[in-house]
């Protein structure tokens, strides 16, 4: 049995909390994390790691190879798997955190090129009964957030549970 299959076993009604903690490679992704595990977290508690993986980035309906030219499938297919091959690494560097300590209970939940990471981090914490969404920001200014949208925005304003956002400045 796997570590995932292990801890997947906790439902709502035996699980007195269940935090969906937003991941990414970014370092405010780990800050809010290690503020989660430090402050928040109590035995009992189930973790369940949301991430949404950005497919290739695309040009002229398929992948860039390189230099502005299009991706041939097979070009296209090995993007893809390149883009797996690091949402599984990003995967077992928080799964080594938490192997590190042993009384938490969590899962991966990662949806494959899902559009929108907001409303992916929402979804999955409908899906799962969250008791709260832990993610952390990049702390755009109002200008940069208006013209490229904030993740935690989107979920501040969407998620049915209370949403923690720690601050790229803001954890100590």
């Amino acid at each position: 049995m796997s570590t995932e299959e292990a801890t997947a076993t906790a439902t709502a009604e035996e699980c007195p909390a269940r935090i969906v903690v937003a991941i990414d490679n970014s370092i405010h992704a780990e800050q809010a994390f290690e503020f989660y595990l430090n402050r928040i977290h109590r035995p009992g508690y189930e973790v369940v790691f949301a991430h949404s993986a950005e497919p290739p980035h695309v040009g002229g309906g398929m992948a860039v190879a390189g230099f502005g030219v299009a991706a041939t499938p097979g070009q296209y297919e090995a993007l893809l798997e390149k883009r797996r091959e690091e949402v599984r690494e990003l995967q077992n560097k928080f799964a080594a955190h938490l192997d590190q300590n042993a009384h938490v209970k969590y899962r991966m939940h990662a949806v494959e090129y899902g559009g929108n990471p907001g409303e992916a981090i929402v979804k999955i914490s409908e899906d799962e009964k969250a008791t709260m969404v832990v993610m952390g920001t990049r702390g755009l200014g109002a200008i940069r957030r208006t013209i490229l949208g904030s993740v935690s925005d989107y979920v501040v304003h969407h998620a049915k549970c209370p949403v923690l956002i720690c601050h790229k400045d803001g954890i100590h």
